[in-house]
């Protein structure tokens, strides 16, 4: 059997277990409670908003700093054998998340992944989506 050429993962939930990226961050900023009610948005309008004001939490913070915090991430178990297993084979890697960007692109270094998608922002600029 041939290896496929890309394997795509999803991030929060998937190949992380406990805490998502953004919980990570909005704990260590002291946004817990307005996270916890962030992740019980369903519709697509207050997902939107929610995303703009955990923007303006994030405001203050660089995104060096924001990485910092998700050294406390915890990775589900074979994550790490997986890729290198994966990588072993020819297999390119994309880790896709609507979380941070940066924080997209943290994981998939760490992780030894060739592409990260995510949702982009910037203290100027606002939000970007992909």
């Amino acid at each position: 059997m041939t290896a496929p050429g890309l394997m795509a993962f999803d991030v929060d939930g998937t190949l992380l277990r406990g805490e998502n990226t953004c919980e990570c961050i909005a704990r260590n900023i002291g946004r817990s409670s307005e996270m916890a009610a962030f992740e019980r948005l369903r519709a697509r309008e207050d997902i939107a908003d929610g995303r703009h004001a955990m923007l303006e939490w994030c405001r203050p913070y660089s995104q060096a700093t924001l990485i910092e915090y998700l050294r406390d991430l915890r990775l589900a178990p074979g994550v790490r054998s997986g890729f290198a297993r994966l990588k072993s084979q020819g297999v390119k890697i994309a880790l896709v998340s609507i979380t941070w960007q940066f924080a997209v692109e943290w994981l998939a270094a760490d992780l030894g992944a060739d592409y990260a998608v995510g949702t982009g922002w910037s203290p100027e600029n606002g939000i970007a989506r992909f």
